[in-house]
């Protein structure tokens, strides 16, 4: 259900949008990121749901510049999922994604990574639980050497 979990970070680190009270709980002076990990088999979405009118898939995955969309879809449970990753990325969320397994949608989990200007990992499995914990590892120290250096802010 990565169009529930999506939202929830967001919810997290942001707030709910709707409540102007509600200011999440990202330390200020942060860059608010999500890491998405998971096979990318999502498979819920809202009753009903439809991709909002005029969604561009080539706005958030045109890889090359060319002016096409890379990735798009047909299944309405993964449109919802990148559609609530557009959401938290156009409030400013970083999204990295990580695949894990190997029967992961690696398509889909690589388009949110680059629609939200993050990394995407692939840790294939089919391997032992070592290689799998290495290859975790390895994972994590990409995503870790992609964040910008600490500032001091002053507010």
């Amino acid at each position: 259900a990565m169009g529930d979990g999506i939202p929830k970070g967001r919810e997290l680190l942001l707030g709910v949008a709707s409540n102007p009270n509600d200011h999440g709980f990202a330390r200020y002076g942060a860059q608010p990121t999500l890491i998405v990990m998971t096979d990318g088999q999502t498979n819920q979405k809202p009753s009903g749901w439809t991709m909002p009118a005029g969604f561009s898939w080539a706005q958030w995955t045109d890889y090359n510049g060319d002016g096409t969309a890379d990735y798009s879809t047909t299944d309405v449970n993964k449109k919802y999922a990148f559609w609530e990753a557009t959401e938290a990325i156009k409030r400013g969320v970083t999204i990295h994604t990580i695949s894990v397994g190997a029967g992961a949608d690696r398509d889909l989990m690589k388009a949110i990574a680059f629609a939200g200007r993050g990394l995407h990992v692939d840790v294939p499995g089919g391997s032992t639980v070592a290689d799998m914990h290495d290859q975790m590892l390895s994972a994590f120290a990409q995503i870790a050497a992609k964040l910008p250096p600490a500032q001091l802010i002053h507010d």
